[in-house]
Order: C-alpha cells, then structure tokens, then sequence
C-alpha cells in the first residue's frame, strides 16, 4: 500500500510537470508539494527499517529453532498412540521388536513434546523433611533414555539386571543442582509423600521439556510399566515404508 500511494503520487507529480517549462530550466518546486514529497520518502525510510528489523529478528528466531540442542532426538522417532490395543499391546510391542528397522521401542505416556504440568511430584532428600523440592515425573521404561537419545550425564540407566529397579529414581541435572548434592548426586535418597524411598541411580543431561521460553525446571524419571504410547526409535531413511509396515 505504503509503494502504490508513493508511485501514485510521484507519476502525478511528474505528469503535471510543463514540458517546455522544464526544457528551459525554469521547473520551480513550491514548499508545500516538497514537504508532502519529504514526508513520503521518510515514511517510507521508517516502514523499510522495520520490515528490515522485523525480517533480522523472524530469521535468528527461525535460525535459533532450528539449531537449538533440546537434549534428545527428535529425527526418526515414531509415537504410536498405542492405549487401544489393551492387553494386546505387549504382543504388538513384541511384532515391531522383530523389523530389524527399529533400533528401541519404549513404553511411556511421557513425551518431550507433551504436556507435563500435570504430573507434580514433591520430595525431599536424604531424610530431611524440612527440604521439599516440587519435580515433575516421568514414569519411563529401561529403553525411554536410549529410544529418545538422551545422554547419562553420571551413573547408569534403569535395567533388568537389577531387580529392585522399582525403586530407583533418575534425575535430570537441575534436580540435582536444586537438591544441592554438590556434584555427589549418586546413592542419594528421595522420599515421596507416601514416604516411598527411592535411591538415585542416574543423573540425565538437561533436556527441554517445556516451552523454550522457560527454564529447565527439576524433573526425576522413575521406573513405570505404563500404557499408552509407544516411542519407536528407527534407523531407516524410508519411514513411510516402515509406518505402511
């Protein structure tokens, strides 16, 4: 609109020019139409700089989502609303474990990508009932770290190797700092509010769970058989073909 109304004006302005006046040198410019035209041109001066500020900022914007390191993988994972299936899903699980495509299959509700305010979880370490710490909870499997290729930043991840898994706990680098623990995260303990102990066994990278435009908040993973998605990890460039599959 901005350059139809200035082109507009500018071919009027020439067009009332007299072309034997202005062969003679004698064009004389009157104060009133060169403070319309000055005005014009800052005006538009101002528009472009924004839409040039407007453009710098939406490219580092798009250029900062593109490059931001979340804390997991997010390219070839497949979730697969799997709470159908019922007592059908173990089988299923069973069936995608066999396509030499898939590389982890984990059983989580849990996403990234998905809401989790719902889920708070208030504990407070080693015994001592005067320091309570508001987390989020994730309820995981042992293949949920590796399925979303999160990193270990101390300790191990959940396993069948150990049967008293149910009562260890893995925590994310926030967590830990909150809590305090000084860098000495491992065999620390953590008690519920129905005074469920658990013992710290891992402790994973940072990873956002949340908005970008807020901090990393304290989150603990423990160890749950619980339905309802499945995060299929792949290694395939075709993954139409796999879904068809």
């Amino acid at each position: 609109m901005v350059g139809l109304f200035s082109s507009t004006y500018a071919a009027l302005y020439l067009a009332a020019f007299n072309p034997l006046v202005v062969l003679k040198g004698r064009l004389l410019r009157s104060t009133k139409r060169f403070n319309l035209r000055s005005s014009l041109v800052v005006f538009q001066f101002i528009i472009s700089m924004g839409l040039i500020f407007c453009t710098v900022v939406v490219v580092r914007q798009l250029d900062y989502m593109r490059n931001i390191k979340l804390g997991y993988e997010k390219e070839n994972v497949i979730v697969i609303q799997s709470w159908p299936l019922g007592k059908n899903e173990k089988t299923y699980v069973k069936l995608l474990s066999e396509d030499s495509r898939i590389k982890h299959i984990s059983r989580s509700s849990y996403l990234p990508a998905g809401e989790t305010n719902n889920n708070n979880f208030f504990v407070y370490p080693d015994r001592n009932t005067e320091k309570w710490v508001k987390t989020l909870r994730y309820d995981v499997d042992e293949e949920y770290i590796a399925a979303m290729g999160m990193q270990l930043h101390e300790g191990r991840n959940f396993s069948k190797a150990f049967g008293n898994d149910t009562l260890s706990i893995i925590v994310n680098e926030t967590a830990a700092k909150d809590l305090g623990w000084k860098g000495k995260n491992l065999g620390h303990t953590l008690t519920n509010k129905d005074n469920k102990t658990y013992r710290v066994v891992g402790v994973v990278k940072d990873f956002h769970f949340k908005s970008l435009h807020e901090p990393i908040s304290p989150l603990v993973m423990v160890l749950g058989d619980q339905a309802g998605s499945l995060i299929v990890k792949t290694e395939t460039k075709d993954t139409e073909a796999l879904i068809q599959s």
